[in-house]
């Protein structure tokens, strides 16, 4: 099941929705409605498009950010908090942190990695760092919100440590 067939999707405003009609060549009904979007997108299988219309907006956001940033205070740094699992950031969140990475717009990655085992840390955190290349890469640990003992949080500290993480930093 999608997030279209569970309703759980997000970015349907009337401005992104039109957009993605005129863009597609959709005529949507007289109300715009999100139902019969999603009916279309369906029909015509345009999924992989909607979510890339929307991410597309986000990504706009964050260059215009980093631009502004980089411009008025220079020397200051950008980071973001995304899913530790690539596919995830993109497809719910509509993140696409690869072109933020290619494009230089964050300056460091803090992937939540909000995981129980330390090898399932492990794992997220190489993955991560294969994906940021030469941008530095902080662990978001969760361990203190799940209620797990100093040695659990221990343990994940150093499976993000031997993962090759920059550091971490604790939700």
């Amino acid at each position: 099941i999608s997030e279209l067939d569970e309703g759980t999707d997000t970015g349907y405003t009337q401005v992104s929705m039109q957009a993605f009609a005129e863009k597609q060549g959709i005529t949507l009904d007289a109300e715009n409605t999100i139902e019969a979007l999603n009916k279309k997108i369906k029909e015509d299988g345009l999924a992989d498009e909607w979510t890339a219309h929307r991410a597309a907006y986000v990504t706009e956001f964050v260059e215009q950010v980093h631009s502004m940033v980089k411009t008025k205070h220079n020397g200051k740094l950008i980071s973001t908090a995304v899913f530790a699992e690539i596919g995830q950031t993109y497809d719910l969140k509509k993140q696409n942190i690869k072109v933020w990475l290619e494009n230089g717009y964050v300056d460091f990655v803090t992937p939540m990695v909000y995981f129980y085992e330390a090898s399932q840390i492990f794992e997220s955190v190489g993955k991560m760092k294969a994906i940021c290349g030469d941008i530095e890469c902080y662990t978001g640990l969760y361990t203190t919100y799940h209620k797990q003992t100093t040695d659990e949080l221990a343990a994940h500290i150093d499976a993000s440590d031997k993962a090759g993480a920059n550091g971490f930093i604790l939700f």
